[in-house]
């Protein structure tokens, strides 16, 4: 948190499911705390926050091809990779921009590719 925090970027939530990975998230986000309400929200169904878990088997289908491949055992060679080339893939239904470049964006052009997903010009993904 605090190194994604020195980016630029204060954490606002943190969306949790039932597991334990993310037990002290509570602790964690509360520096970052500018309003009164929860901080830390968790999936109703204890089902696996969707986003999080797709990102983590995207990694994992990445990952997989090289332990198959006998290239390598060891996932710190390649997770630096994979981990860059997720970060730098162009998503179409964010205006073909990155989610490296959608990090950078101020409020104005935030609310801007969001508009398309509203009006139904784009599909979410």
């Amino acid at each position: 948190m605090r190194e994604f925090a020195s980016l630029g970027h204060l954490p606002k939530i943190i969306l949790c499911d039932k597991g334990t990975d993310l037990a002290p998230a509570k602790e964690v986000i509360e520096p970052y705390r500018t309003k009164p309400g929860p901080m830390v929200l968790h999936s109703t169904t204890g089902k696996p926050v969707n986003l999080v878990e797709q990102t983590q088997a995207q990694i994992q289908r990445r990952m997989q091809v090289f332990r198959t491949s006998g290239i390598t055992d060891d996932p710190g060679v390649i997770l630096q990779d994979i981990c860059d080339s997720i970060n730098n893939q162009k998503r179409r239904a964010r205006g073909n921009l990155t989610p490296l470049e959608l990090l950078k964006l101020n409020k104005q052009e935030i609310e801007h590719i969001n508009s398309f997903i509203r009006i139904g010009l784009v599909h979410r993904n």
